[in-house]
């Protein structure tokens, strides 16, 4: 984070997905013209399945330096990307990349107690409950570990 940002009132998390600009579009119905941090939290490459031709080398060998700089250079884009559609929408939005340490759902609540954040705002994955059970959710770790109110915006469903 921004040593010298403001403090912001909204934490929207980015999953780096389609979904997020309908987390970002709840959002900017609920908290209109509100100061938002558009947060988006990445793993190194050892803690993901992601490849990249830019991380392997002419011998075929996998360089995780080169591949977590395209890994955080995405994240990076994809939250700038958000913010700037948040703004579209008229929240006060502002950008923002972390790397995960560990879970992600950790990173998230260290980062709005950085921000000073008032609410989180996030989505789902849609998965299933027996599919949440095994995997785990980032949404559901949310809700029972934060002390700040959780808005968790259900993914789209067509009509």
């Amino acid at each position: 984070m921004n040593e010298h940002a403001t403090p912001r009132a909204l934490l929207i998390c980015s999953a780096g997905t389609e979904a997020t600009a309908q987390i970002i579009a709840a959002a900017g119905r609920l908290w209109p013209g509100h100061p938002a941090t558009i947060l988006r939290v990445w793993h190194s490459s050892k803690n993901t399945l992601a490849a990249s031709t830019a991380a392997i080398t002419a011998n075929g060998v996998l360089d995780y330096t080169a591949l977590d700089k395209a890994i955080e250079q995405d994240a990076q884009e994809d939250a700038a990307r958000s913010a700037e559609y948040a703004c579209s929408l008229g929240l006060d939005a502002i950008a923002d990349a972390v790397k995960a340490e560990g879970p992600i759902w950790q990173t998230i609540l260290n980062e709005a107690k950085a921000h000073d954040a008032q609410a989180i705002v996030t989505g789902t994955r849609g998965r299933g409950d027996l599919e949440s059970l095994i995997l785990g959710s980032t949404s559901h770790a949310l809700l029972h570990h934060s002390t700040l109110p959780v808005v968790v915006v259900p993914p789209a469903t067509e009509r």
